[in-house]
């Protein structure tokens, strides 16, 4: 079927949630993770969590998937980068 979406993530990729947090609310990441616990079954559960000031937007204001995908990828290249 073309134009539709894959549910799930790609072969080799795992799912991520990012939170942006309401001003004044101090949220943990353990915080969150046991909230979805009591809402989400064990395997709707984001298998990492990551609480940012701010999420890229596309210049119409919806959120960029594809700028989380291209940090997510600069990250990973960095950990394998050799060090000398």
């Amino acid at each position: 079927m073309r134009g539709r979406r894959r549910a799930g993530p790609l072969p080799g990729q795992t799912v991520k949630a990012y939170v942006k947090l309401t001003e004044g609310h101090g949220l943990t990441r353990e915080d969150l993770a046991e909230f979805l616990r009591d809402k989400l079954s064990p395997i709707e559960i984001p298998k990492h969590l990551e609480i940012r000031d701010e999420l890229p937007k596309t210049m119409i204001g919806k959120l960029s998937r594809k700028a989380l995908l291209e940090e997510e990828e600069a990250r990973r290249s960095d950990r394998q980068a050799p060090r000398d």
